[in-house]
């Protein structure tokens, strides 16, 4: 217990991993340690909403509405027909201002023209410095290929907002990343199982750099996993990162026996760990960004 208290007061990117393990310890044993447990478990975190927390996020933006030069010229190049010079202007300019309420009209620029990387970066650099605008957080948690998404999630009875977290997390809307394991696309999943995806769906491999194939992929996926594990999203959101086999395993074997609190410190790699809880911690902001 001390060692984990220890861990929980740090900044390590195990700090919340070891506050939850101090509370689930503490009430398992009926230690006086509960109370600061829990204080240290992090405010928008999955674990501070696992134990009832609140989110905290802005619900007003104070933001005066600008309007940057550079957008005329941006206009001036989408008439003109190139979107790709309209993009890379919005872009240099956006690298060029350290002003909220500039950059955040710029990003949303951007993102009308569906680039997402840099404006939710720059959007995060003003969060991470203590903004509290709502323009400033929609713009890094951005509702990104919506004309993609939206239908995609209707026609699969999923939540788009599950898409969209796993999207930011999986390539920060990137549609050419690749990852070191070759997972690919926007909704990153690897060929074997982008050709799997394929078979089931009838019809030969599609392009996973393209964002209509790999947003449609990657809900098939999410949808598939969804009915395997009965809706429970926790071993469906672990089960995209790590594979369904593994976690089902895990979660069923003798370490874990169905236990959850057993299941967050057994996942075999702190990437998966983190990945299960930023993605479900982001599905819950992005309800609450655009309730």
């Amino acid at each position: 217990m001390p060692i984990y208290l220890e861990l929980a007061r740090g900044d390590s990117r195990y700090a919340d991993d070891a506050a939850y393990r101090a509370l689930v310890l503490s009430r398992r044993q009926g230690l006086d340690t509960t109370a600061e447990a829990s204080s240290l478990i992090p405010a928008n975190s999955f674990f501070g909403l696992k134990v009832g927390a609140s989110l905290s996020l802005p619900t007003l933006s104070a933001l005066p509405n600008l309007y940057p030069e550079v957008l005329d010229l941006a206009a001036a190049l989408v008439d003109a027909g190139d979107v790709e010079a309209a993009t890379g202007e919005l872009m240099f300019a956006l690298r060029e201002t350290a002003d909220e309420a500039t950059a955040v009209a710029i990003g949303e620029a951007l993102q009308a023209h569906n680039e997402y990387r840099q404006s939710k970066r720059a959007a995060e650099g003003f969060i991470s410095r203590g903004s509290n605008d709502l323009r400033t957080w929609r713009l890094a948690y951005p509702r990104a290929y919506p004309e993609l998404v939206l239908p995609e999630a209707r026609k699969r009875n999923l939540e788009p907002e599950l898409v969209w977290a796993v999207m930011h997390k999986e390539s920060s809307f990137h549609p050419l990343a690749v990852s070191t394991s070759n997972a690919q696309g926007l909704m990153q999943v690897i060929p074997s199982t982008w050709n799997w995806l394929a078979e089931l769906q009838g019809e030969p491999p599609a392009d996973p750099f393209n964002p209509t194939a790999s947003i449609r992929y990657g809900s098939a996926y999410l949808d598939w996993l969804i009915d395997l594990f009965d809706g429970d999203l926790e071993l469906v959101v672990a089960s995209y990162n790590r594979g369904q086999g593994y976690i089902q395993r895990l979660f069923e074997g003798p370490a874990v026996q169905g236990d959850k609190d057993e299941l967050y410190r057994h996942i075999g790699d702190l990437e998966g760990r983190e990945y299960l809880q930023q993605v479900l911690a982001n599905f819950e902001l992005y309800k609450a960004l655009y309730h």
